[in-house]
């Protein structure tokens, strides 16, 4: 065993690097205590060991403690940059351009990374306006950047890809260029930090969130949440996740076992649970998308499921609750009132970012109920049927203010 012939080696050569790969190996093993330690101690002797800041930070990641895993992070990349991107592979290349169906196309630089955490942007972009380079930070090996007039930071993840956003600050810094999303901004916007900066805006509400490494919630689990603050029913999901995806609601302490079995990873997430039901015990949530800091109207469903999504809610066999999603679509200020507007504005402003989106309900006082605010927002085209019609109109209109975002041109 690996780990065995490393601790007979240590015993005659103590040396930082045998140090360093033992760390590792406990990492792998999932003994992550012990390896935190080690690399703590090796830290202590040589601060300057970037690989070893690489692998504390990707432990603090999967553990959910994010503020410390950011800063060992730009630490690494400091001194290294090729230590801090994740999953470097040199299989293919770097940059891929794809070049436009026009004259004198717009050039874009998008920026993302390898497999999940980016926004989705595909329906956006046309070749008949842009020419598209499109750089993976998990491979970026330092060449030139092609020729560009605006940036977009794909990258929209901040729980999932903190260390490739530090790396996308650092490549971004090559260019003059606007920058659509600066990756520090993205930073922010995890679920845990949005709770606490957005939830201290007037007007808005947020839940109680906190990040828990699973093994301090396999024994006395109940306890554990009743000293954070919970209460029950209480929601668990896994850090990095979307669309619901290992989300859960539980609802007493005799269900939580069988709920943190169904979720996978190192870290879960708790989430104090919102009433978002109207007068008519149904559930709404409303997403709105900011463009340039201009907020559009994209869709309000309405389920009887606590966990709303507009693809999976009582829309489509449900006349009256079109017509409710056609009313915000038609008049958002109206359906929402000047409280809740105000409220969003504010967020808007604290988000900083040019393509974000809010998904939200209202309180019985006006309030914003906030869910969840990010950059990884879609926007989806409606399907191909007249009950749909009424949607295109309003998802057009954000789709060309995006457009003409990216080439920097008026709305």
């Amino acid at each position: 065993m690996r780990l065995e012939e490393l601790e007979l080696r240590l015993v005659l050569d103590p040396s930082l690097e045998l140090r360093y790969e033992r760390a590792a190996v406990l990492g792998a093993l999932e003994r992550t205590a012990e390896a935190k330690t080690e690399l703590t101690a090796i830290l202590a002797e040589a601060p300057e060991h970037a690989r070893a800041h690489a692998r504390l930070a990707q432990l603090l990641r999967d553990e959910g403690e994010l503020e410390g895993s950011v800063e060992h992070f730009r630490r690494a990349l400091e001194l290294d940059p090729s230590s801090a991107l994740p999953g470097r592979t040199l299989r293919s290349r770097p940059i891929a351009i794809a070049p436009a169906r026009c004259a004198d196309p717009f050039r874009l630089l998008i920026v993302g990374v390898e497999g999940e955490g980016n926004v989705p942007l595909s329906s956006f972009l046309t070749p008949e306006i842009f020419e598209v380079a499109t750089l993976i930070v998990d491979r970026y090996d330092g060449e030139p950047l092609p020729p560009h007039e605006r940036v977009f930071n794909l990258i929209g993840d901040a729980d999932r890809c903190a260390a490739a956003l530090v790396a996308a600050e650092a490549v971004l810094r090559k260019t003059a260029a606007p920058v659509v999303n600066r990756p520090r901004a993205v930073l922010q916007t995890g679920r845990v930090d949005n709770a606490r900066r957005l939830g201290a805006l007037a007007d808005v509400v947020t839940p109680r969130y906190a990040t828990f490494p699973r093994r301090a919630l396999e024994g006395d689990a109940a306890g554990v949440l009743g000293a954070a603050g919970f209460a029950w029913p209480i929601l668990l999901r896994v850090p990095g996740f979307h669309t619901g995806e290992h989300f859960v609601k539980v609802e007493s302490a005799e269900q939580l076992a069988f709920a943190l079995a169904e979720l996978p990873g190192a870290a879960v997430l708790a989430i104090e649970y919102l009433d978002a039901r109207d007068g008519e015990g149904r559930f709404r949530k409303y997403r709105a998308i900011a463009v340039d800091r201009v907020l559009y109207p994209l869709h309000l469903a309405i389920s009887k499921d606590w966990k709303v999504h507009y693809f999976s809610a009582d829309m489509a066999e449900n006349a009256p609750n079109r017509e409710a999603d056609a009313a915000f679509l038609d008049d958002m200020h109206a359906t929402l009132g000047p409280r809740a507007l105000a409220a969003l504005e504010r967020i808007v402003r604290t988000l900083d970012l040019e393509f974000a989106g809010i998904d939200f309900a209202l309180d019985s006082a006006g309030r914003i109920l906030l869910f969840e605010a990010n950059a990884t927002m879609i926007v989806p085209e409606p399907p191909e049927d007249a009950r749909w019609d009424y949607r295109r109109e309003p998802v057009r209109r954000i789709v060309d203010a995006v457009r003409a975002m990216l080439a920097g041109r008026p709305a």
